[in-house]
């Protein structure tokens, strides 16, 4: 019988007091909340430091310090996580479990609630896990991501505005957007009713250490040795460092000038330089800001102050923490703190974005840097996507407005509101900083809240991408969606990541095409014709140019595709839909060979011609003399699809810019943000690129130059100091020896994806090295192709059949791997060579480094897989008709997948084919081709007008250089 409930024993009484840890790497944040009652919080030093004299300081006692000379510290989190167990614990006893500590409790008695870091590790996890129950012995606890605590402040409170007195405080913020910008890393995260969005999380490794170190490498270099001095760096870069507004005419003032001038500006300060006093530890134990006194003379300041070390710093106060907003200043390959905050909302749903934008929380020791929220502000107002009338709103509706460009008035719209003595100063007296809408005091509001909605509305008037160029066959892909990261294609106004949803069981092939809104100030298209292709226009022009066969370079969108057959590739009826389809092939013996056969004849179709693969040596060989002549040490190497022969028509020329030191195994020379645009300037100066369509992907994790080379019209894509795609090329030989049948898979996986624009990693897709990898996988795993019972050569149909049916039916990519070397499929949980962000996405370990995730942007995964599985049931229903058909005869099997407009493709090749019968001069003859013509005007119809070439500058290289 069931003990009564009065009979039943009752449990513990619940904790008296909750202790609250906010554990971050350079402080810790503490209180303690009994019933109804908060002690104040206090901020303790979460660090065990060593001064010269060996005395040993734990947490708070380093207030007792006198002498922070040569100080050393041991400090237990690394990264933004607990690594130090041994050294936490000794900081958690001193402040919080002794006799003596300043906040006592009682672990038995004492709930605990501490703060950790986005996207930790489990490992990590759950050691702490442990520590807190066996070591402490807390009755409970709850352990949760920092930011998110934000969202169950106060927050109309925070952001000035009225809240109804209904509304109970601790209900959290339904939408808001925090910043952590700490001692180890800046995250963006954005939080909806209280819970963190796991996907939109983005981690900047720049935080306060990082630009400590920075700092006390330039001093180093500039003045004193203070290596040793980092505790005195870092209140040095607290007291005097600031963000610049307008850090190009800050740097401009604070330059001396060249061979040994001083200029003006320099000499005065030009309002910048301030003065700092070092501590002496005897009579001063802190380091005083004065201000800089240009009228005395150096000798005189020296003796005035000779028993004084003094720093003078210019440009030093705002170029650390300019890292922030600029990383690639030092070589870090990732996005600033703006960038990176669009890159949070690009996989979000547009709806979030006025929410998110209208209440960014920013919290963090290096958000009290003076100017870092107008800052922030200034540089989100001009990277929210927006078409011209929504710029108008941004900047306001004032007379004169029109006159200045609209990111100009944004800028100077902030600055009016700094310097503006009559309006609230926002200053940052704590940790916690709140970015706070501009009141009416203030002008007139930014209204982003309308102009996101603006582009919500104007959803059909969307700019259409530039159609998708072939996949690469080498990808710079990475196990990150920073991996996708390009941040100069946020002005595309897309729609919602995920409104579009296509089911693996009927994937909608069609999507209506958008109509393409034409923009005022963009050059003329080159085709006249109003159903342009791709490729442009074969005829002549008046001075019987072979007219180039494509258009500019536009921006990819990062928005992922639905996988319907996309605008340019749908077919015409006025042309062939099939063009491979040259031989009728229906009296075949059974439907696996008409298919095998029509693969065949598609491969053929597609493969390069020996004229394309000529041409394109010649622009490689004109490329390499060109980086010979210009820079000497220094040239570039073909990678990707085409030293493997699997380009497509309209494929990438995919280049690797290496200095032959790099290559020796030196240090990279020629990889910087300056050298980049360098490079593009030279394109400029002699004329290689066409009509100066050039782009410059910057803030990628592998930064490129983009353009079309002006001979050819081929597409170049140019990186910099990288070797990867260049070391696996010989794998992929390898492979193709192994099975020969391979290219011919390839090539019409890598064309079906190309239709649906599924081929882009920057928007989810597949690159070309990625369905090399499956097709070789799915070969490894075969039975019958390893044991030598099948040849790829004579089975291309039934192998085609299985990749679409292995990978759209029965592959798992969620738990399962890819491993090529050695063959195997593996358990995701099993990869220890890297972490795993996102599991809803394929994953193939890099068989020249294990390191590297291939297909860690294939954000786009259950799209691709479910046109897979579409494509395999078209194939096998196609297949089944046509054997029960008695008019099969002239009919094509991969029609119901691969039927499109190839029109690009034949412009392309034509293109090419003329211009090789005209002949193809190298870079060196240039400048002959005028005389030649004069000679011959009478027969300049055969001929080919060539860019007009400037002279080579030899001097430096090409290069200016300082003096």
């Amino acid at each position: 019988m069931a003990a009564s409930r009065k009979s039943r024993a009752s449990g513990p009484p619940p904790p008296s007091a909750t202790l609250v840890l906010d554990n971050g790497a350079d402080t810790i944040k503490a209180g303690i909340v009994t019933g109804d009652v908060t002690d104040a919080p206090r901020i303790v030093p979460n660090c065990i430091a060593r001064d010269r004299h060996k005395k040993t300081y734990v947490g708070s006692e380093l207030e007792k310090c006198r002498d922070f000379g040569e100080i050393a510290f041991r400090r237990p989190v690394e990264k933004g996580f607990i690594l130090n167990w041994e050294a936490q614990r000794e900081i958690w006893d001193r402040e919080f479990f002794d006799d003596k500590a300043p906040q006592r409790c009682d672990p038995s008695d004492t709930r605990l609630v501490l703060a950790e870091q986005p996207n930790g590790l489990p490992a990590l996890q759950t050691n702490c896990d442990q520590m807190v129950f066996e070591e402490f012995g807390f009755s409970s606890y709850y352990r949760g991501i920092g930011p998110a605590f934000n969202a169950y402040q106060d927050v109309q409170a925070i952001f000035h505005t009225p809240r109804t007195p209904e509304t109970p405080i601790d209900v959290p913020a339904e939408v808001l957007l925090v910043i952590d910008s700490g001692y180890s890393h800046t995250t963006v995260t954005p939080i909806v009713q209280g819970r963190p969005l796991q996907q939109a999380i983005r981690r900047l490794d720049v935080g306060g250490k990082l630009m400590t170190n920075y700092l006390t490498r330039l001093l180093s270099v500039r003045h004193f040795d203070m290596r040793n001095e980092t505790f005195v760096v870092n209140e040095m870069k607290e007291s005097v460092c600031y963000v610049s507004l307008d850090f190009k005419g800050d740097l401009e003032k604070t330059w001396k000038g060249t061979r040994g001038e001083r200029r003006e500006d320099y000499l005065s300060g030009a309002g910048i330089a301030k003065d700092y006093v070092l501590p002496d530890s005897h009579t001063t134990f802190h380091g005083v800001v004065r201000d800089y006194e240009p009228g005395a003379s150096s000798r005189a300041r020296k003796a005035a102050v000779s028993a004084e070390d003094v720093l003078t710093l210019r440009n030093e106060r705002f170029v650390v923490p300019e890292l922030l907003f600029n990383p690639s200043d030092i070589g870090m390959r990732q996005p600033g703190l703006a960038d990176m905050v669009m890159q949070s909302l690009s996989v979000l749903p547009i709806g979030l974005w006025p929410g998110l934008l209208a209440n960014i929380v920013v919290i963090g020791g290096n958000a009290r840097f003076e100017n870092f929220i107008q800052r922030l502000q200034m540089e989100l107002l001009e990277r929210v996507p927006d078409d011209d009338e929504a710029e108008m709103d941004i900047s306001g509706d004032e007379a004169g407005a029109a006159e200045e460009p609209s990111s100009k008035r944004a800028r100077l719209a902030v600055e009016q509101t700094t310097s503006d003595s009559n309006t609230p100063k926002w200053s940052n007296p704590d940790p916690y900083t709140a970015l706070p809408p501009e009141t009416a005091t203030q002008g007139k509001k930014t209204d982003v809240v309308k102009m996101i909605r603006k582009s919500r509305v104007q959803e059909k008037e969307v700019r259409t991408a530039l159609p998708s160029q072939s996949a690469d066959f080498i990808s710079f892909d990475s196990d990150s969606d920073n991996a996708d990261d390009d941040a100069d294609d946020q002005e595309q106004n897309t729609p919602a990541r995920g409104v579009l949803k296509i089911a693996p069981e009927q994937p909608n092939l069609q999507l209506p095409p958008k109509p393409v809104v034409s923009k005022l100030g963009t050059a003329p298209l080159l085709l006249p014709d109003p159903i342009s292709s791709a490729l442009g226009s074969r005829k002549r022009t008046h001075d019987d140019e072979i007219k180039m066969p494509h258009t500019r370079l536009k921006k990819a969108t990062k928005m992922p595709s639905g996988g319907g057959i996309t605008k340019e590739w749908l077919p015409d009826p006025e042309l062939d839909s099939i063009p491979w389809m040259e031989a009728d092939h229906s009296q075949s013996a059974n439907m696996a060979i008409w298919l095998h056969k029509e693969v065949v004849d598609f491969y053929d179709y597609i493969k390069p011609r020996d004229f394309e693969e000529r041409l394109r040596n010649e622009l490689v060989q004109d490329l390499k003399q060109f980086c010979r002549r210009v820079f000497r040490d220094a040239e570039v190497y073909p990678f990707g699809s085409f030293p493997s022969g699997l380009y497509l028509p309209t494929a990438d020329m995919d280049m690797a810019f290496m200095s032959d030191a790099y290559l020796r195994g030196g240090y990279a020379k020629y990889h910087t943000k300056t050298f980049l645009y360098r490079f593009r300037g030279q394109l400029v100066n002699h004329k290689v690129a066409w009509e100066d369509e050039i782009e410059l992907i910057i803030h990628a994790k592998v930064p490129l130059v983009k353009f079309i080379e002006h001979k050819t019209g081929l597409k170049v894509d140019v990186s910099f100091e990288n070797n990867t795609g260049v070391n696996a090329i010989n794998t992929f030989m390898a492979w193709r020896e192994q099975y020969p049948g391979m290219p011919a898979l390839v090539t019409l996986i890598k064309h079906f994806l190309l239709m649906r624009g599924l081929n882009e990693p920057v928007n989810g897709g597949i690159g070309g090295f990625s369905v090399i990898c499956l097709v070789v996988s799915m070969l490894q795993m075969m039975p019958e192709v390893q044991s030598g019972n099948l040849d790829t050569r004579h089975h291309l149909g039934q192998l085609l059949l299985h990749f679409f049916d292995l990978y759209g039916n029965k592959f798992n990519y969620e738990t399962v791997a890819i491993s090529l070397n050695p063959p195997r499929w593996i358990p995701k949980h099993q990869v220890t060579d890297f972490a795993y962000k996102n599991h809803d996405r394929l994953s193939i370990i890099d068989p020249n480094n294990p390191a590297n995730d291939i297909a860690g942007g294939s954000s786009n995964t259950r799209t691709i897989l479910a046109h897979f599985a579409h494509a395999h049931q078209e194939l096998t229903k196609r297949m089944a008709q046509l054997a029960q058909d008695p008019n099969k005869a002239g009919q094509s099997i991969l029609q119901v997948i691969m039927a499109g407009n190839y029109s690009s493709f034949e412009n392309q090749r034509k293109y090419l084919e003329l211009l090789s019968k005209e002949g193809h001069r190298p870079i060196e003859n240039q400048g002959s081709r005028q005389a030649e013509r004069d000679r011959d005007h009478g027969n300049r119809a055969k001929r080919i007008q060539p860019a007009p070439q400037r002279p080579f500058q030899s001097r430096n290289g090409g290069s200016r250089r300082r003096r």
